[in-house]
């Protein structure tokens, strides 16, 4: 059935990986180095 959709903030637009929990407030992606759009996210 695949992933939820509620889950695709948590993928980096360049690469299209998964960002998990421990690099989920990151401002870039930890795989590509790509900047990540963290607007929408608590606490930013």
């Amino acid at each position: 059935m695949g992933d939820p959709a509620c889950w695709l903030d948590r993928v980096c637009l360049e690469c299209g990986r998964f960002i998990d929990d421990e690099h989920a407030s990151d401002d870039e992606c930890p795989h590509c180095g790509a900047e990540l759009d963290v607007s929408g996210k608590p606490g930013r």
